[in-house]
């Protein structure tokens, strides 16, 4: 086999590569050697080179982006074909709009702005079938949002890089206590960052701290001090871990315990209805008892999350089992009434560590 064959299958490969996920110059090295290809980091800049000029359709572009410590990332783009949209998509557009949290709408306004400036073209091509409402139009409460400066939108972005390119954060320091983590968790370790949650109005990074791959949920505005690693993991075989791992969570806060648990919920008739039109946990099921009221089941851990959404149903909620997450529950019930009726001074308390 010639010289030049044996380049071409290396270039048809590292352009299938480049098509499926973006990848740097040694994560192509190391796809390549499990064909048994064994090659410089020269030799691949120059088969990218002979990609880019020689092989490359003319819908097809070779993307190059300069992130984190200026590595290199590249990616094989394929223009779109013309699209048509109806107005439902101008609908689900607007709907995203009005979904979005504060921090979107604020600190990346220029962004979102963009979006609807590429929506609006699309319009003006079909404006018989429908118009954006206007900004004044469109209202949000954002309760329960996060309030995040310019210096979160520097760490976000670098976090979700790192996510992309399935890069390790060395996390220096965690400020506060959002999920429930032990504080012997919260500094100086490598984390292997699999998957961004948006949860009540916060994002989160969920993955496996090393060595031990412990699974870990951490709010990403309390993560005080980080960097974005050069050191890749084989994530895929991570993926379903971290669905598993995040199904066993009531919310995202740290579950007492590594057992999940039958639970059963009493709710009122008028409760149970609202409560049903809304998405709680993947386990969710509700069945309609003969006295018109309702039960709940779920299969999950105990945390703090879920004890709290416990209270704020107050008294239209009822824990029939387990007997643990009632006694917690009471216990907590019964911390709160003599603190009020002692007016003790507040202390932090995390029943959970």
């Amino acid at each position: 086999m010639s010289k030049s064959t044996i380049q071409l299958e290396r270039i048809k490969i590292i352009y299938d590569l480049i098509t499926s996920s973006p990848l740097t110059i040694n994560n192509i090295i190391d796809e390549l050697q499990k064909y048994n290809i064994i090659c410089s980091n020269r030799q691949i800049y120059r088969d990218l080179e002979y990609l880019e000029r020689y092989y490359l359709r003319q819908n097809e572009k070779l993307s190059i982006v300069i992130g984190e410590h200026n590595r290199k990332t590249y990616r094989l783009l394929i223009d779109s074909e013309e699209i048509d949209l109806n107005p439902r998509d101008i609908v689900a557009f607007q709907l995203t709009r009005s979904a979005s949290p504060r921090y979107l709408m604020t600190n990346r306004s220029d962004s979102m702005q963009k979006f609807r400036t590429v929506y609006n073209s699309f319009i003006k091509k079909n404006s018989a079938f429908y118009t954006f409402m206007q900004e004044s139009q469109n209202t949000r409460s954002h309760f329960y949002e996060g309030i995040n400066n310019s210096e979160y939108d520097d760490k976000i972005d670098s976090i979700i890089w790192a996510i992309s390119n399935y890069k390790k954060i060395l996390i220096h320091s965690i400020e506060g206590d959002a999920t429930s983590s032990s504080k012997k968790q919260n500094s100086n370790f490598l984390f292997k960052s699999i998957k961004l949650i948006y949860h009540r109005g916060n994002h989160f990074i969920a993955g496996f701290s090393v060595p031990n791959d412990d699974f870990q949920i951490i709010d990403i505005s309390k993560i005080i001090s980080f960097e974005i690693t050069d050191k890749s993991f084989i994530y895929k075989a991570l993926i379903p871990k971290a669905d598993e791992e995040i199904n066993k969570r009531f919310g995202v806060t740290q579950n007492i315990d590594n057992k999940t648990y039958d639970i059963v919920l009493e709710l009122s008739s008028t409760t149970g209805n609202f409560m049903k039109g809304y998405f709680w946990h993947p386990t969710q099921e509700f069945i309609k008892l003969p006295s018109g009221n309702w039960h709940l089941k779920l299969h999950c851990g105990i945390n703090r999350e879920l004890i709290g959404w416990i209270f704020m149903w107050m008294t239209n909620i009822k824990i029939c089992k387990p007997i643990i997450l009632k006694n917690l529950f009471n216990k907590q019930l019964e911390g709160i009434t003599e603190l009020h009726k002692m007016d003790k001074t507040l202390k932090y308390n995390n029943i959970f560590k």
